[in-house]
C-alpha cells in the first residue's frame, strides 16, 4: 500500500457532553459498533492477504500468527 493511501486514524473525543440525550448516545453506540465491525472486516482481509503472500517470511518468522503477535500483540 502506498503511503498516500494509508488511512488516517480516527481520534476519539475524550468525553461526551453530560447533557447529550440518551437517544443520541444510543445512535452513537450503534453506529460505533457498525464502524468497528466494518474496520475489523477490512483488517481481517488485510491480514488474510498478508498471510497469503507470506509477508511474514521477510522477517524470518515461521507464521503469520507469530508476525501478528510480534507486531500488534
Amino acid at each position: 500500500m502506498e503511503a498516500s493511501t494509508i488511512p488516517t486514524p480516527i481520534t476519539a473525543q475524550p468525553t461526551l457532553p453530560a447533557d447529550l440525550p440518551s437517544e443520541h448516545l444510543e445512535a452513537l453506540i450503534c453506529a460505533g459498533a457498525a464502524n468497528l465491525a466494518a474496520a475489523e472486516f477490512e483488517w481481517l482481509l488485510a491480514v488474510a492477504e498478508f498471510d497469503r503472500r507470506r509477508g511474514w517470511e521477510a522477517w524470518g518468522l515461521p507464521s503469520c500468527a507469530h508476525w501478528l503477535a510480534w507486531q500488534v500483540s
